[in-house]
């Protein structure tokens, strides 16, 4: 019957349940399906309700998180950068955790192309993860370019981050110097909100300084990374949950396994406490 049924009339149909459901009490995941369906652009109210309904399945279903946020995204006057920039940030997320990662890094640099010029924390936090997206896809050297380029702009006040990416990428290329040359950058220039990246570094900076036959200096650059990481509130640890993970990555390749029980279940803890389990 649906699909025998004109389509100007499923529609009206669509939204006419929405409008029944809206009056039941429903909430927005169960009306945003048939308001995809029949809203169009402009209709800021929909995007609104479809926004709503994607964050509420951006931990459980990711993938239908990043179609009802590029379903907003679409509905929204070209004008409209301020709420448009708003919501490809979170898309881009769940398209990551989705695996979409192609997608995410594009939604990533749009947000970017929408944001002033100007170096700025927002900037410099978007620009890590797209670099960390391109590592992920084996595109290193378009991710250097990028990481490079950000550098040139930002003030060293903000370039922590992204040093600390660059870092991370070498020992994919089994640059061990370089590894700790941008890891000891990220550590010096880490601001003191900061926290997890200078504990990182000093635990990135440490395996790279072990790799290349500084066994108990870099030991105790690990050590000095993970006893600085284990003073840092869950509050704080929340917001960076891929810096445990990369401390423990360096413990691990380290071969101390016992101690990388410590951060990687704390994160997972916290992880699930605060519906990141993507993570």
């Amino acid at each position: 019957v649906y699909d025998a049924a004109p389509p100007a009339w499923r529609l009206g149909a669509h939204e006419r349940v929405a409008k029944a459901l809206a009056v039941r009490g429903a909430g927005p995941a169960t009306r945003a399906d048939h308001v995809a369906r029949y809203a169009r652009q402009g209709d800021l109210e929909a995007v609104e309700l479809l926004a709503a309904a994607a964050a509420t399945a951006a931990d459980t279903a990711p993938a239908a998180a990043a179609r009802l946020y590029s379903t907003a995204v679409s509905l929204l006057p070209e004008a409209d950068v301020e709420r448009r920039a708003g919501l490809l940030g979170p898309l881009a997320l769940a398209q990551a955790a989705a695996g979409q990662l192609e997608q995410a890094r594009d939604s990533l640099d749009e947000v970017l192309r929408l944001l002033p010029p100007e170096p700025a924390a927002m900037r410099v936090w978007l620009i890590a993860p797209a670099a960390t997206i391109e590592l992920m896809l084996g595109e290193i050297a378009q991710q250097r370019r990028r990481l490079l380029a950000a550098l040139e702009r930002v003030p060293p006040e903000h370039s922590a981050v992204l040093e600390l990416t660059m870092g991370a990428s070498q020992y994919y290329t089994v640059d061990y110097a370089a590894m700790r040359e941008w890891a000891a950058r990220a550590a010096e220039h880490a601001r003191a909100d900061e926290p997890s990246v200078r504990a990182t570094a000093e635990a990135m900076g440490g395996l790279a300084t072990l790799m290349l036959g500084e066994r108990e200096t870099g030991q105790a650059m690990i050590d000095s990374g993970l006893e600085r990481l284990s003073g840092i509130d869950d509050a704080t640890l929340a917001t960076r949950l891929d810096h445990p993970y990369m401390v423990a990555a360096a413990l691990l390749l380290a071969e101390r396994f016992g101690d990388a029980l410590g951060p990687v279940t704390r994160a997972m803890t916290i992880a699930r406490a605060t519906r990141q389990d993507r993570m």
